[in-house]
């Protein structure tokens, strides 16, 4: 495929299309999934997770698979993605409070 950026041409080669597909992928699934958090969550998990970076990246991951893998529909692979990473996420504070206190 050839593209013209800043007027030169450039041919990209097969690789760096599967590429730029794959990130533009990413981003619309980033994006869906930000747009979701706070209507498929609690508000107090919500406020919580808005701001963990890794809870987002296990989101998107976690639709991804459920979406292409387990051909989920759009809507439900979203909003059980949002939800099982966060239980995920929470589950794992829990323990982690849990040995804090067993520790002291």
């Amino acid at each position: 495929m050839e593209i013209v950026r800043n007027g030169q041409k450039i041919l990209l080669t097969e690789w760096e299309l599967f590429q730029a597909y794959e990130e533009q992928k990413y981003l619309y699934l980033k994006e869906s999934v930000l747009e979701n958090m706070e209507d498929c969550l609690p508000k107090e998990m919500y406020s919580k997770l808005k701001a963990n970076e890794d809870y987002k990246e296990r989101s998107i991951t976690l639709f991804q698979k459920y979406y292409e893998d387990y051909h989920m529909e759009y809507d439900v692979a979203l909003k059980e993605a949002i939800r099982d990473s966060a239980k995920k996420f929470l589950d794992a504070e829990k323990a982690e409070l849990v040995e804090e206190k067993e520790e002291q």
